[in-house]
């Protein structure tokens, strides 16, 4: 899933990956916003998941507050962009993943 987020974190990417599937697709800084918490927010999960503490001493409250604020920042950005036709792309590419790229 994080192959398929890093087609929207630029212009370049996107444009790239527009190409590759045969959609237009018109960049958005809110899904890019969106697509690049998704990646951190699920590496903090796994880290939270499976390391009682990480070689930093970062887990902790401090750290998780960070978290949670960061998945507020992105429903923000969601509830901004999820009209618009690039966030049902964005949506599609989740489900579908790697699978469009080949």
């Amino acid at each position: 899933m994080k192959n398929a987020m890093a087609s929207f974190l630029t212009p370049e990417s996107l444009n790239k990956f527009s190409k590759e599937i045969g959609i237009p697709c018109v960049y958005s800084r809110d899904i890019a916003e969106v697509a690049r918490a998704f990646g951190e927010l699920q590496d903090a999960r796994h880290l939270a998941d499976y390391d009682v503490i990480d070689f930093e001493g970062k887990v902790g409250l401090p750290w998780a507050l960070e978290c949670v604020n960061k998945a507020g920042r992105v429903f923000e950005a969601w509830d901004r962009a999820n009209s618009a036709e690039i966030a049902r792309v964005f949506l599609a590419s989740m489900i579908l993943g790697n699978k469009w790229a080949k």
